[in-house]
């Protein structure tokens, strides 16, 4: 198994940057990751307002994937997720949801003991690692990993975590996947700005699906397929989610339009994963067991 350092790392998913490794289809490979501080917090006296902005959600990376190439998608089987032993939260004025509310900034170290995130003395939450950013290359555009879009990027899914695997669309040679912004606890939404921000290791396994690609990222974990969709408006957000979904099920199942659109009204849900970044995501998702009958797959 390949194993990849958090030393290298981007900013900016930017069309022709230099792979730093490259791995077969089918092998396995371990990364590294800076939490999405950049390590820069240390201690609770260390605000957001004492860091550079734009060196926020570092994301390890590119690695390059032999023969993939426009057109094509990445599956990403996450494997395993470790973390380190501590992470970090934060609040800012006129930030997130709440920043309205907010007078300053504020810091919290969380350390993370037996499995549970210790917010305070009173309240230890059972930890839920998961990946915020996991993006290709664009295809025209450069975006900063702290926004999500057709390639990935900052998507801040939940669900996203060891056992499920993410489809990402191929726009350039290699692919050149790039992670990071991990979290030890996320709730939908990340209504703060961030979740129990953390680094740590994320052993992955890339396999190549050639001439099947989407417009956008799409999940499958152990109860439903999602499509993941983002736009600066949330309710576009949700249209192109909406179409995704039914596009994906159409494509698949022998089932008319009325039915496929009846089949999402019961089985199917609409679901935020955040709202804080200047791209709001969220994922629609079709439950796994509607479909036990039919043989969905990429």
């Amino acid at each position: 198994m390949k194993e990849i350092g958090r030393e290298e790392v981007i900013f900016d998913f930017e069309p022709g940057l230099e792979v730093i490794e490259k791995i077969k289809p089918g092998e396995q490979v371990r990364v590294s990751v800076r939490d999405g501080f950049n390590e820069e917090i240390t201690s609770p006296e260390d605000t957001l307002d004492d860091l550079d902005w734009d060196k926020l959600a570092p994301a390890t990376g590119p690695i390059g994937i032999t023969g993939a190439e426009p057109g094509d998608i990445l599956k990403i089987d996450i494997e395993n997720i470790e973390l380190d032993d501590q992470g970090a939260m934060v609040t800012i004025p006129d930030a997130g949801c709440y920043g309205d509310m907010l007078e300053e900034a504020t810091t919290r170290l969380i350390p993370i003991e037996d499995g549970e995130a210790v917010f305070n003395e009173d309240i230890r939450l059972e930890i839920d690692p998961m990946i915020g950013v996991l993006g290709t290359m664009p295809a025209d555009e450069r975006i900063d990993t702290g926004n999500p879009g057709r390639h990935g990027g900052n998507m801040d899914i939940k669900k996203l975590t060891a056992g499920s695997s993410l489809y990402l669309p191929v726009f350039e040679e290699s692919g050149k996947i790039s992670l990071g912004d991990m979290h030890a606890l996320m709730g939908d939404g990340e209504v703060s700005i961030c979740g129990v921000e953390i680094g740590g290791e994320i052993t992955l396994r890339l396999e190549l699906i050639k001439d099947k690609s989407r417009r956008w990222p799409m999940l499958k974990d152990e109860d439903y397929w999602y499509a993941i969709t983002s736009h600066e408006d949330l309710e576009k957000a949700i249209d192109l989610g909406l179409e995704e979904i039914y596009d994906f099920l159409e494509e698949r199942i022998p089932l008319e339009r009325p039915d496929i659109v009846s089949l999402l009204s019961i089985a199917g849900e609409v679901e935020i994963c955040q709202l804080v970044n200047p791209r709001k995501t969220i994922r629609v998702g079709i439950s796994r067991d509607s479909l036990e009958n039919y043989e969905v797959s990429f």
